[in-house]
């Protein structure tokens, strides 16, 4: 009976060291919420999530969060062969609708982020909407190479 309880507790431990990549808050869902730790010395990241909205049509009108000095919403297309980036004053979340930041799309560029930032950790990022105001959701670093939707 006791190592029974001792591997249930153990299991449980074990799923709950896992980063979390979702939480709702009001209407919107965020799901797969990470970044990678800055590349380089000028302390440059991207990263991603997926916003899932279950309430009326929102804009999204801007991201922060106190780990980085600024944060931007970008696009990356691909045109005539060759791929760029843009920036994005907002971004429209249609009623019922899931728009994804994610690598080659839409995505958060960060600037001055902190150097001490470590893979595993967690930081708050506050999403600023037209109509439901701001938001917050917690964000996971995550090594480059294992950031995927």
């Amino acid at each position: 009976m006791i190592r029974l309880f001792v591997a249930a507790f153990a299991l449980a431990a074990l799923a709950s060291c896992g980063p979390q990549t979702s939480s709702a808050v009001g209407a919107f869902k965020v799901d797969h919420a990470v970044f990678a730790p800055p590349a380089g010395l000028h302390g440059v990241t991207a990263g991603y999530f997926t916003l899932q909205n279950t309430g009326a049509a929102d804009t999204l009108l801007s991201v922060s969060t106190p780990v980085a000095a600024s944060v931007e919403m970008h696009e990356s297309t691909m045109e005539n062969g060759m791929m760029s980036m843009k920036r994005l004053d907002k971004v429209e979340v249609p009623a019922g609708g899931i728009v994804a930041f994610e690598p080659a799309g839409k995505h958060l560029m960060m600037f001055g982020v902190k150097s001490d930032i470590a893979v595993g950790s967690r930081a708050t990022f506050t999403l600023t909407f037209a109509k439901a105001g701001n938001k917050e959701y917690s964000f996971t670093v995550a090594p480059l190479g294992e950031i995927a939707h």
